[in-house]
């Protein structure tokens, strides 16, 4: 499985969504992050974001 997540700013938010979907297959998952990476809390919002939307195997909750 591929992982792809584009980054940019809430002018690039359109392109970067038509990019994100011309990605997307069943191979590829792709996702858009708008935000500002450039600050500490604009990473640890961009990390928290792939965290959620691609957790570990290790990560997810044990079946019942």
């Amino acid at each position: 499985m591929n992982v792809v997540v584009l980054v940019g700013t809430d002018g690039d938010a359109g392109a970067l969504g038509e990019a994100a979907r011309a990605l997307q297959s069943d191979e590829t998952r792709a996702a858009v992050f708008v935000g500002d990476v450039t600050t500490p809390e604009g990473r640890a919002a961009l990390q928290e974001f792939v965290e959620e939307l691609f957790p570990h195997p290790h990560d997810e909750p044990a079946s019942k």
